[in-house]
Protein backbone atom coordinates (compact mmCIF):
# COMPACT_ATOMS: atom_id res chain seq x y z
CA UNK A 1 0.00 0.00 0.00
CA UNK A 2 1.10 3.53 -0.66
CA UNK A 3 1.17 6.14 2.12
CA UNK A 4 -1.88 7.82 0.54
CA UNK A 5 -3.83 4.57 0.54
CA UNK A 6 -2.88 3.94 4.15
CA UNK A 7 -3.94 7.47 5.13
CA UNK A 8 -7.28 6.98 3.37
CA UNK A 9 -7.96 3.75 5.23
CA UNK A 10 -6.92 5.34 8.54
CA UNK A 11 -9.36 8.18 7.94
CA UNK A 12 -12.19 5.81 7.05
CA UNK A 13 -11.60 3.60 10.07
CA UNK A 14 -11.28 6.61 12.36
CA UNK A 15 -14.66 7.89 11.19
CA UNK A 16 -16.17 4.46 11.69
CA UNK A 17 -14.66 4.27 15.17
CA UNK A 18 -16.07 7.69 16.02
CA UNK A 19 -19.55 6.53 14.98
CA UNK A 20 -19.17 3.42 17.12
CA UNK A 21 -18.14 5.53 20.13
CA UNK A 22 -21.22 7.70 19.54
CA UNK A 23 -23.37 4.56 19.46
CA UNK A 24 -21.68 3.27 22.61
CA UNK A 25 -22.39 6.54 24.42
CA UNK A 26 -26.10 5.81 23.98
CA UNK A 27 -25.76 2.64 26.05
CA UNK A 28 -23.48 -0.28 26.85
CA UNK A 29 -23.16 -2.71 23.97
CA UNK A 30 -20.47 -5.38 24.13
CA UNK A 31 -20.57 -6.01 20.38
CA UNK A 32 -19.79 -2.32 19.78
CA UNK A 33 -16.97 -2.51 22.33
CA UNK A 34 -15.55 -5.49 20.42
CA UNK A 35 -15.81 -3.62 17.12
CA UNK A 36 -14.02 -0.60 18.62
CA UNK A 37 -11.24 -2.86 19.92
CA UNK A 38 -10.85 -4.45 16.49
CA UNK A 39 -10.73 -1.03 14.82
CA UNK A 40 -8.15 0.19 17.34
CA UNK A 41 -5.98 -2.84 16.58
CA UNK A 42 -6.33 -2.26 12.83
CA UNK A 43 -5.52 1.44 13.22
CA UNK A 44 -2.42 0.62 15.26
CA UNK A 45 -1.31 -1.76 12.50
CA UNK A 46 -1.98 0.86 9.81
CA UNK A 47 -0.02 3.59 11.64
CA UNK A 48 2.90 1.20 11.98
CA UNK A 49 2.63 0.28 8.28
CA UNK A 50 2.63 3.98 7.39
CA UNK A 51 5.81 4.61 9.39
CA UNK A 52 7.47 1.59 7.79
CA UNK A 53 6.43 2.64 4.28
CA UNK A 54 7.71 6.18 4.80
CA UNK A 55 11.01 4.84 6.09
CA UNK A 56 11.24 2.46 3.13
CA UNK A 57 10.61 5.28 0.71
CA UNK A 58 13.13 7.49 2.43
CA UNK A 59 15.91 5.03 3.01
CA UNK A 60 15.16 2.67 0.15
CA UNK A 61 15.71 5.42 -2.38
CA UNK A 62 18.76 6.55 -0.47
CA UNK A 63 20.25 3.06 -0.57
CA UNK A 64 19.60 2.82 -4.32
CA UNK A 65 21.35 6.13 -4.94
CA UNK A 66 24.30 5.12 -2.77
CA UNK A 67 24.56 1.77 -4.59
CA UNK A 68 24.39 3.52 -7.96
CA UNK A 69 27.16 5.90 -6.85
CA UNK A 70 29.43 3.05 -5.77
CA UNK A 71 28.79 1.22 -9.04
CA UNK A 72 29.65 4.34 -11.07
CA UNK A 73 32.89 4.75 -9.12
CA UNK A 74 33.77 1.07 -9.51
CA UNK A 75 33.18 1.27 -13.29
CA UNK A 76 35.47 4.31 -13.53
CA UNK A 77 38.20 2.53 -11.57
CA UNK A 78 37.90 -0.46 -13.90
CA UNK A 79 38.29 1.86 -16.88
CA UNK A 80 41.32 3.42 -15.21
CA UNK A 81 42.94 0.03 -14.76
CA UNK A 82 42.48 -0.64 -18.46
CA UNK A 83 43.89 2.77 -19.39
CA UNK A 84 46.92 2.34 -17.15
CA UNK A 85 47.60 -1.17 -18.45
CA UNK A 86 47.39 0.10 -22.02
CA UNK A 87 49.69 3.03 -21.28
CA UNK A 88 52.19 0.78 -19.51
CA UNK A 89 52.09 -1.56 -22.48
CA UNK A 90 52.95 1.38 -24.71
CA UNK A 91 55.88 2.23 -22.43
CA UNK A 92 54.39 5.35 -20.81
CA UNK A 93 56.45 7.10 -18.16
CA UNK A 94 55.46 7.24 -14.51
CA UNK A 95 54.67 10.94 -14.87
CA UNK A 96 52.16 10.17 -17.65
CA UNK A 97 50.56 7.41 -15.55
CA UNK A 98 50.38 9.79 -12.62
CA UNK A 99 48.62 12.43 -14.75
CA UNK A 100 46.00 9.92 -15.83
CA UNK A 101 45.53 8.77 -12.23
CA UNK A 102 45.15 12.36 -11.05
CA UNK A 103 42.58 13.14 -13.77
CA UNK A 104 40.56 10.06 -12.85
CA UNK A 105 40.71 11.00 -9.16
CA UNK A 106 39.12 14.34 -10.09
CA UNK A 107 36.43 12.56 -12.13
CA UNK A 108 35.66 10.27 -9.20
CA UNK A 109 35.43 13.24 -6.86
CA UNK A 110 32.96 14.82 -9.30
CA UNK A 111 30.93 11.59 -9.38
CA UNK A 112 30.82 11.54 -5.58
CA UNK A 113 29.81 15.21 -5.48
CA UNK A 114 27.00 14.65 -8.01
CA UNK A 115 25.54 11.75 -6.04
CA UNK A 116 26.02 13.53 -2.72
CA UNK A 117 24.01 16.46 -4.08
CA UNK A 118 21.26 14.06 -5.14
CA UNK A 119 21.24 12.50 -1.67
CA UNK A 120 21.15 15.95 -0.07
CA UNK A 121 18.20 16.95 -2.26
CA UNK A 122 16.39 13.75 -1.30
CA UNK A 123 16.97 14.47 2.39
CA UNK A 124 15.87 18.11 2.13
CA UNK A 125 12.74 17.09 0.23
CA UNK A 126 11.87 14.50 2.85
CA UNK A 127 12.48 16.96 5.67
CA UNK A 128 10.29 19.58 4.00
CA UNK A 129 7.35 17.22 3.53
CA UNK A 130 7.80 15.65 6.96
CA UNK A 131 7.30 19.03 8.63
Amino acid sequence: MTPDQIHTEIEQLSEERQELWQHLSEGLDTSVQTQIKELDDRLTTLWQALRIEKARLRFGEREEIEKERENAIARRYEQLEGQLAELEGEGAKDADLSKVQKAVDKEIAAIREEYDQELDLLQRTFDEFRD
